[in-house]
């Protein structure tokens, strides 16, 4: 197969799973949902995970049946995860700036105040660092937020190449009698 074929199908199914991830951070926006909380955010991050994984997991698949005897190489299936991953994950950090900076700052004022409000809850449990309002703006500004995007991309790159080793077939070699 050819590398713009590649990077279609890669592309093509990590926008399925960022569309999905995108539409679970506007269903917390208009139920005005705190995405700052303990189970939101674990719950948030397990669906990052399996969305993004399915996602390029699938799309190595519908790439390898394109293939002859069915079989990718392991560097090109790193490839189409690493794709697939990327666009997932940076269309859903995208939509989440959109709401959070654009569309209606408000929101993240509101996340801010839950954090706060939880953080200051466990008293001294935590280190007064983490309980700083500052430290906690600081979190939430856009600077910090863009800065993400390096960790998503190097999140990419070690996923595509993890996944690889499970979901590339090596071609088959002929049966002799």
């Amino acid at each position: 197969m050819n590398f713009k074929d590649t990077i279609a199908t890669a592309s093509k199914y990590g926008v399925f799973g960022g569309a999905i991830l995108s539409g679970y951070f506007l269903m917390l926006y208009l139920f005005n949902v705190t995405f700052t909380g303990m189970l939101i955010g674990t719950l948030s991050f397990v669906l990052q995970i399996v969305v993004a994984i399915y996602f390029s997991v699938i799309a190595v698949k519908n790439q390898r049946l394109k293939m002859e005897n069915e079989s990718i190489p392991y560097l090109q299936a790193a490839f189409i995860i690493f794709i697939s991953v990327a666009t997932t994950l940076l269309l859903y950090i995208a939509t989440s700036l959109i709401i959070l900076y654009v569309v209606d700052p408000q929101y993240l004022e509101y996340n801010k105040m839950a954090m706060k409000e939880m953080l200051l809850s466990y008293g001294d449990k935590i280190s007064d660092e983490m309980r700083d309002p500052a430290k906690i703006d600081q979190q939430f500004s856009l600077k910090n937020q863009l800065n993400g995007v390096y960790f998503t991309i190097i999140q990419s790159i070690v996923f595509g190449f993890i996944i690889a080793i499970f979901v590339r077939k090596k071609p088959r070699l002929p049966q002799s009698i």
